[in-house]
């Protein structure tokens, strides 16, 4: 799981970093079917791991953290864990700056 905000600058440049930074964030995930899910809180560097079942989830964006004023969260978005995979799911919160 990979949780940012942005875009953190007006314009992208060629060459430069993304306009992006890592976010501290609570994130749900649930199963597709129903049942009970997990809450995750991600680091300071916008990462958290998660063990789950083969199978498909929701993956819902709670509220950032850190006391930051909140950016607009991104929709939920859906995902397919493998059996003895690993899937990465990246949720960006937007800042509103353009």
């Amino acid at each position: 799981m990979v949780t940012e905000e942005g875009p953190t600058c007006p314009v992208e440049r060629v060459g430069a970093p993304p306009c992006v930074r890592p976010l501290s964030a609570t994130v749900a995930v649930t199963p597709a079917g129903g049942g009970p899910g997990q809450e995750v809180v991600t680091g300071a560097d916008g990462t958290a791991d998660l063990r789950l079942a083969a199978g498909d989830y929701t993956v819902h964006p709670v509220s950032p953290g850190g006391g930051q004023s909140p950016p607009r969260p991104p929709p939920d978005q859906a995902a397919t864990v493998g059996a003895g995979r690993t899937t990465t799911v990246t949720l960006v919160w937007d800042t509103g700056i353009r």
